[in-house]
């Protein structure tokens, strides 16, 4: 088969490697659609933290279907439509996650459970947790959001995310339209979105911003302020950028919440929290769990029914997987508005 493969030097090609093989609790997915995201840009200039294994097959947001099962998989049959399948590592290559590539594995937690395995015992990984059926009727390219959705929601929830609160978001980019979409659904408000695209911005509007903020034309703390004089109750960065932190601090309320979403460019940076509360929450939310993704896996799916949440929304272009070395070309340009999906 085929995969997509960074190299160290950040260049991408399309290269030939052996089919993964299943164990007993394990299905073989033929790939049908994936998305790019802002992790896979980290992994394109070797600056995820944790990853510094080349050359690797990449991609994380996969869909496909089942075309074989292992002898103890009770959950899954061939034909199934299935999200978050992966790739371990091949003897020619590393892998992040490997979802571009023309087959993936996915492994029936369920099964594993019931045996009496739990995670990270060698046979059940968390990785497993998410990897779960989908309707049939969805589209292959739409449904890569179901990733997104879940790690957005999932996250909202671990962080406290609640009906009436205030909320300030950075980024108008899918990851942040989706905080929007979402904490609109959950009821908190007023929403402001902060950005420096004018056309970013309108979007923001149409999916539930209540106020936005262009930084390259005001000061954000002080129009946050006429807005909210008694001060945010969450501040979420989903476009990591460790210098916004004191920002924030000064227009956080007291026990409020300052979050950043997401692997920053920065590991480290000073903290003045002499404008601060004398009490407040700064979280870093760097990295999903699947098995919150899990629990809110059912809910994202009904909302997307709904039409409360549409995954081409998010998404404006698609490449096909014969043309994902230009893809990577493009994201790695900018060129894309939202997200860039790759189908197979």
């Amino acid at each position: 088969m085929k995969g997509l493969v960074i190299w160290e030097d950040g260049h991408a090609s399309l290269e030939e490697m052996a089919m993964p093989e299943i164990n007993e609790y394990q299905a073989l997915v033929k790939m049908t659609a994936g998305a790019l995201c802002g992790t896979d840009k980290a992994i394109l200039y070797n600056k995820l933290k944790g990853f510094t294994n080349y050359p690797t097959v990449l991609g994380h947001e996969g869909i496909g279907r089942i075309e074989k099962i292992g002898s103890k998989v009770k959950n899954f049959a061939v034909g199934d439509k299935v999200v978050l399948p992966f790739l371990d590592d091949t003897k020619e290559f590393y892998s992040t996650w490997g979802a571009f590539a023309e087959y993936a594995v996915i492994g029936d937690a369920k099964a594993m459970m019931d045996d009496g395995h739990r995670v990270d015992d060698g046979v059940l990984t968390e990785g497993n947790l998410g990897q779960v059926k989908i309707p049939q009727e969805f589209d292959d390219v739409e449904a890569t959001m179901i990733v997104t959705f879940r790690e957005v929601y999932s996250t909202m929830k671990r962080l406290g995310f609640a009906k009436g609160k205030s909320l300030v978001v950075y980024g108008a980019g899918p990851v942040g339209l989706t905080f929007i979409t979402l904490s609109k659904y959950m009821g908190l408000g007023p929403i402001i979105c902060v950005d420096h695209t004018e056309k970013k911005l309108e979007t923001a509007k149409k999916y539930g911003a209540n106020y936005v903020l262009n930084f390259d034309k005001c000061d954000v703390l002080e129009e946050v302020l006429k807005i909210l004089p008694e001060k945010v109750d969450m501040i979420l960065d989903a476009a990591g950028v460790p210098a916004l932190i004191n920002q924030n601090l000064k227009m956080v309320k007291n026990f409020g919440d300052v979050c950043i979403y997401g692997e920053t460019a920065k590991n480290e940076w000073q903290i003045n929290w002499q404008e601060a509360p004398y009490c407040f929450n700064l979280r870093f939310a760097q990295w999903p769990s699947k098995a919150e993704e899990a629990e809110v896996h059912d809910e994202i799916i009904d909302l997307m029914k709904k039409g409360i949440l549409n995954g081409m929304d998010y998404i404006s272009d698609v490449f096909d997987f014969k043309d994902s070395v230009e893809a990577i070309e493009y994201f790695r340009n900018k060129k894309n508005e939202k997200k860039i999906a790759i189908r197979f």
